[in-house]
């Protein structure tokens, strides 16, 4: 077996960990997103130039096991250095726990970003949480997420309105 740098060996950490979180699922809970979710809102990236973008999101609950296990879909839109870019991921996000009208989801996910020079793989991973007042569709959406694109790391901040379905 090939040996690995200390920068691919914490990457490789960090997905395994991401990757376990829905192992620590709550089993007897009613999630805030009782089949699906779109949603759409702002962003905040700390490494961004503007540090401002949006996104869009789309969930589907594809298993019932474990409180909910949802499909879940994100693209961000932001510009870097005057030029639009845009990512791309499609992952799965498990509900941890509800707390009333609140649900916390562990979110991982994979595609790719683009922008006017390149296009490369893009990885996500953090968590979500989705306020959802009783008798209405209607939820708030939180986001806080680790993004990976192009070998930089960057830590992205969400908050967005959205429908449940």
């Amino acid at each position: 077996m090939r040996e690995v740098d200390a920068e691919t060996e914490v990457k490789m950490k960090t997905i395994l960990f991401f990757l376990s979180l829905p192992l620590a699922a709550q089993t007897s809970v009613s999630p805030a997103i009782p089949q699906g979710l779109l949603a759409a809102g702002a962003s905040y990236n700390v490494k961004a130039s503007p540090r401002v973008g949006g996104w869009v999101s789309l969930a589907n609950l594809v298993a019932k096991s474990g409180g909910g296990t949802y499909a879940y879909s994100t693209m961000d839109l932001l510009e870097r250095k005057g030029k639009p870019m845009t990512s791309i991921r499609t992952g799965a996000a498990q509900l941890l726990h509800a707390y009333g009208p609140i649900s916390v989801l562990a979110l991982v996910q994979a595609g790719i970003a683009t922008s006017a020079s390149a296009t490369t793989g893009a990885f996500s991973g953090g968590g979500v949480f989705v306020y959802r007042p009783k008798r209405t569709d209607w939820a708030v959406i939180g986001e806080i997420r680790a993004v990976t694109a192009g070998g930089v790391t960057q830590p992205v901040f969400e908050i967005g309105f959205g429908r449940t379905f």
